[in-house]
């Protein structure tokens, strides 16, 4: 999955973990990783709605940058996923 966005921008981007999760199985926490050249302003999870999400800002011009996200469950699992950030000016 890809966004766009411009180094002024900042933007939600938001994790559905309902998939992931087998029956009976919550989310305890989710990390989310912002690669150099971008800004996490900040972060969040709900842990009932089986969502998370993370702001991000920054970036520059033409870059290209990953962001991941790993949620942990409470059978002692991790789910991991990430998503794409093109920078345009």
């Amino acid at each position: 999955m890809m966004f766009l966005k411009t180094p002024q921008a900042s933007l939600v981007y938001t994790f559905d973990w309902s998939d992931a999760l087998p029956a009976g199985v919550l989310i305890l926490s989710v990390s989310h990783t912002v690669p150099a050249g971008l800004t996490k302003i900040s972060d969040s999870t709900d842990v009932d709605g089986k969502m998370s999400s993370v702001d991000v800002g920054g970036g520059t011009h033409g870059g290209l940058y990953v962001v991941n996200a790993l949620a942990l469950l409470n059978n002692g699992e991790s789910v991991p996923d990430s998503f794409t950030v093109r920078v345009f000016a």
